[in-house]
């Protein structure tokens, strides 16, 4: 932001000199001379006139120094912001997710996040995918959180984690006690294939877990004979916690539930099914050093 005009001015009026005011300026004095006339010109008014006391503003000349001082004060004000950005101190971010995962990871977020930087502006869109996407691409949003179904083209993927997808059963199920314990992975694994005949609780086709559900389900050549579909995890999970049927779950959400009683939750597929949970941003699109710690706390409160 270049204020050179108001600079000469404002330096003329201080020093109520052109003589002083070129020396301060370290320009010569016809040469400042020059350029206030110049300026007096365009705008059509003397700015300053002859007294004893050298050269003082007239009353358009207090007029025009007056909104100079407050062009330097705004100059000021967008210099330090500006720094504020160029360090990453300041800046917004708007992240986009699906209304799910909102009640895990916001109210710490906001917390955590915004203890370290005060000064970012954080918003957050919570919504369906199909919406999250049309925000991204329209630039409503910095950032969308999902699960990595497919790419999109144009856009930049960065993982945040890794999630198992995990088999909900009745703590009262004949097979809730024949799970085989993996170490690597601190859970229960079993086989999928003895769950053939069960009744499926799953969410709706458009949804995303449904997705996942319905690839492990191929993947194991297993074709459910009834499925119930419930769009609400929390609520599938807790019918399967009755016995309703059986049901998938996310671990990171699972260990937010709390039911009596409490379902029995195993890793299933020929190795534990895993979904990748991702940031998506448009690939041109400069991302401060801030997305990366925003990120990792996001993790962490999964």
């Amino acid at each position: 932001m270049n204020l050179k005009e108001q600079l000469y001015i404002l330096t003329v009026a201080e020093c109520k000199s052109i003589t002083r005011a070129a020396e301060k300026l370290h320009v010569s004095q016809p040469a400042l001379s020059s350029f206030v006339r110049s300026v007096e010109e365009a705008l059509g008014v003397k700015l300053f006139e002859r007294s004893s006391k050298g050269l003082m503003p007239t009353y358009a000349g207090e007029l025009y120094l007056r909104a100079a001082r407050r062009m330097f004060f705004l100059k000021s004000e967008f210099d330090e912001n500006l720094s504020g950005l160029k360090n990453d101190r300041r800046g917004r971010l708007r992240i986009g997710m699906q209304m799910r995962r909102s009640p895990y990871i916001i109210p710490e977020f906001y917390k955590e996040f915004g203890e370290k930087y005060p000064e970012v502006e954080i918003s957050f869109a919570e919504g369906v995918m199909e919406k999250l996407e049309k925000m991204l691409h329209e630039d409503e949003l910095d950032l969308v959180l999902c699960d990595r179904i497919r790419e999109l083209p144009g856009f930049t993927c960065i993982k945040i984690t890794e999630e198992f997808l995990l088999l909900a059963v009745s703590p009262n199920h004949p097979l809730a006690g024949s799970g085989k314990w993996l170490p690597a992975y601190g859970r229960n694994w079993i086989d999928l294939r003895r769950f053939g005949d069960e009744t499926f609780i799953l969410q709706g086709p458009w949804q995303s877990q449904r997705i996942f559900s319905d690839w492990l389900l191929r993947s194991m050549k297993i074709t459910p004979s009834r499925i119930i579909e419930i769009q609400n995890i929390e609520t599938s999970t807790r019918l399967s916690a009755l016995g309703i049927g059986v049901s998938f779950v996310k671990d990171t959400y699972a260990r937010h539930f709390s039911f009596a009683p409490e379902p029995r939750y195993f890793l299933v597929g020929e190795t534990p099914f895993t979904i990748e949970f991702v940031a998506i941003h448009k690939e041109e699109k400069y991302m401060p050093s801030f997305v990366g710690d925003a990120l990792e706390i996001i993790r962490k409160g999964l």
